[in-house]
C-alpha cells in the first residue's frame, strides 16, 4: 500500500516530516477499508508543522490522496499555541479521554472543544446531521453518555474485561513540580519541548509517565506558581525528565 500511495504522491511537495506523516496515516487508513475520515492539522510554533504555507499543501495532498483510494476525507486547519489537552503521557492522556466521557467535572474544557469541533465535522460530512447542527448532535452524545457507552462497547469488542473508570488510573507515583520563573499571561507552550521531556520521563513505552499540565496558553501566572507537573516510576527517569526542561524554550510568557 505504502509503494502505491507514494506512486501517486509528489515527495517533493510538502517537507520531510509532512511527507512521513501523510504516507504513514494514508497507507494505515485504507488498510483499515475505512469510507470517511477526519484529518485534524495543528499547526504553529512549537508544533512539528510550524509554516502556514506547509500545512494547507498537507491538507491539499490528504484530500487528493484518500480520493485516490475511494476515500471521502475531510480536513480542519487551526493554530494552535500549545497542546490541546492537560495531560501527556498514556495514562494521563486517557484519564483526560474518560474525564470528558465520564462527564466528570474535572474534564478539560479546552480538550472537549476540540473533540465537539471535530466530531461536528464529521457528522455533518457523513450526512449523519444536517449542516449546521453536528457539534450540537456532538454535544447531546457526549452529555447523555452515550458517546460513553458507546467507547465501552467498542472496548469490549477490542479485548477490554471490564470497564475501567478514570479514578482508577494512575500516574507515576515520583512526580516533581516545574514552577515558573516570572508572572505574566501563557502566550505559548511549545508541543516539540513538551515531546522532549516525556521521552526522558519514558513516555510512552512507560504508562505511566508523562506530564500533566497546569498552566494553558491564555491562563495568567505568577512567579512561582505550578506551570506542570512531570510524573514517573524511577528516580532516574525523574531526573531525565529535569534534565529535558528548558522553560526558555518550553513557555513563552509575557
Amino acid at each position: 500500500i505504502t509503494n502505491d500511495i507514494c506512486g501517486v504522491f509528489d515527495m517533493t511537495s510538502t517537507n520531510k516530516y509532512s511527507t512521513i506523516v501523510l504516507v504513514s496515516i494514508v497507507a494505515k487508513k485504507v488498510a483499515l477499508g475505512i469510507e470517511n475520515i477526519l484529518i485534524d492539522l495543528p499547526y504553529g510554533k512549537g508544533s512539528k508543522v510550524e509554516v502556514t504555507e506547509d500545512v494547507f499543501k498537507l491538507a491539499k495532498e490528504f484530500k487528493k490522496l484518500f480520493k485516490k483510494f475511494g476515500i471521502e476525507c475531510e480536513t480542519t486547519t487551526r493554530k494552535v499555541n500549545g497542546p490541546d489537552g492537560r495531560g501527556i503521557g498514556p495514562n494521563l492522556e486517557i484519564i483526560e479521554a474518560l474525564r470528558i466521557l465520564e462527564r466528570d467535572s474535572r474534564a478539560s474544557l479546552e480538550m472537549e472543544r476540540v473533540v465537539i469541533d471535530m466530531a461536528g465535522i464529521l457528522f455533518e460530512a457523513t450526512g449523519i446531521s444536517k449542516e449546521g447542527e453536528g457539534k450540537v448532535f456532538a454535544q447531546t452524545l457526549l452529555d447523555s453518555k452515550q458517546a460513553y457507552d458507546k467507547f465501552w462497547e467498542i472496548g469490549f469488542a477490542q479485548g477490554a474485561k471490564k470497564i475501567t473508570k478514570s479514578i482508577e488510573i494512575k500516574p507515576g507515583h515520583l512526580s516533581a513540580d516545574v514552577v515558573a520563573t516570572k508572572g505574566g499571561t501563557v502566550k505559548l507552550i511549545s508541543s516539540i519541548e513538551i515531546v522532549n521531556i516525556a521521552r526522558a520521563l519514558g513516555c510512552p513505552r512507560i504508562h505511566e509517565a508523562g506530564l500533566y499540565i497546569h498552566k494553558m496558553p491564555g491562563e495568567s501566572v505568577a512567579k512561582g506558581d505550578v506551570l506542570f507537573t512531570m510524573y514517573a516510576t524511577a528516580d532516574d527517569r525523574l531526573e531525565n525528565g529535569k534534565k529535558a526542561v528548558d522553560l526558555e524554550k518550553m513557555y513563552e510568557i509575557t
